[in-house]
This record gives structure tokens, sequence and C-alpha cells, in this order.
């Protein structure tokens, strides 16, 4: 993921440099958020939350706790860059494209790639579907039988709140039973940043 993303430039657009960081940062993410490279990032950025989801509770903590913000923060700014352009150009509303798209062109980037390889696959070459990830507030990996009505909340990468609400539920699914006022000082500071960046219009 870092070598197809310039995270300091994800820091800068989120804000903690200032406001003419954030302006200046955007001038350059905004055109790599239409390239390959910036699909590339996106899919191992949902690998990363994939891979988190196995972690056992508890375990998650330090340098494995960044991985995960930054993952969610290269993600969270490809969907402010989309929905940016969508609102520029007049396209449908991120919500909208989201129910009007077929099943075929979803793509959950954190399935297992064996699951959709050809479909990720169309993605980074031809930007073709429509990158989703799934919501879910315990630490397992995603597995839905035919048929089931038990489906996690899907989260569409057109909606940038909805990419913070998928890294907030999985930090605090880390410590199950623990309240986050008390929990992991570290936990609770990364999660109310993404609670205050996922209400940023």
């Amino acid at each position: 993921m870092f070598l197809h993303v310039n995270l300091d430039l994800i820091t800068r657009f989120a804000g903690k440099c200032g406001e003419n960081a954030a302006n200046n940062a955007y001038i350059h993410l905004s055109p790599w958020s239409q390239t390959k490279e910036a699909r590339i990032a996106i899919c191992h950025a949902g690998q990363v939350v994939r891979a988190a989801r196995l972690i056992p509770p508890y375990q998650i903590r330090g340098p494995d706790s960044f991985m995960l913000y930054h993952a969610i923060m290269v993600l969270w700014t490809y969907s402010m860059m989309v929905r940016d352009r969508a609102k520029k150009s007049g396209t449908t509303t991120p919500l909208r494209a989201h129910k009007t798209s077929s099943p075929g062109e979803v793509i959950y980037l954190d399935d297992a790639t064996q699951e959709n390889q050809s479909d990720v696959d169309a993605f980074i070459l031809m930007n073709s579907g429509t990158p989703c990830l799934h919501i879910i507030s315990t630490h397992q990996s995603v597995t839905i039988e035919s048929g089931s009505t038990n489906r996690p909340e899907t989260c569409n990468l057109h909606n940038p709140p909805q990419v913070m609400k998928v890294g907030v539920a999985l930090l605090d699914a880390t410590h199950p039973d623990v309240d986050r006022e008390t929990g992991p000082p570290l936990m609770k500071a990364l999660c109310g940043l993404m609670e205050e960046l996922g209400g940023l219009r």
C-alpha cells in the first residue's frame, strides 16, 4: 500500500498540518485518485482491513493500530476524492450510485483475494465496478453462506463517512466488552480521529 500512495500527503489532507497544507495536498491527491496507482493502494488497504479482522481480540496494539489507521485513511482519502469529483461533475450521489449497482458490479476489497481476484483485477486495470468494504463489529473473517440473511452492512467507497465507520467498528471490536472510555488510550484517540474526519463535508 505504501508503495502506491504518499502517506505524508494523506496526513496533510486530513488537516493535521493546517488548511494551506490540506489544500496543497488536495491538488496532488485529486489526480492520484483517478490512477491505477490509487486503485492498487486501496485494494491493499482493503486487505489490511481483512487481515486485522483475523487478529484475536486484545492483540491489536501499537504499530498494528497505526497500520490499520493508515489503511483506513488511504481508503477515506480516495473516497473523499471520488465524492468531490461526483459533486463537481453533477453525477449521481454516492448512495444512489450504490443502489443502482448490480450485485456483479460490487467489489469487496476486504474479501479473500482468491474469491474475487478477477473482479479486483478488472477494477485495478479498467476502474470497473463499485469498490466496497464490509462493516463488521467483530474480529472475524467475512463468510456469507448462500441464502443467509445475516449479512454485514456494506460500506460503499463513494461514501467517506461509511469508510470511517469501518475503521471505528474494527478498532472498537479489538477490545470486546470494554467501554471505549476505559479502554486503551490509543484506540480511543484513533477512533475519535476517525469519527471527526468521518463527519467532514
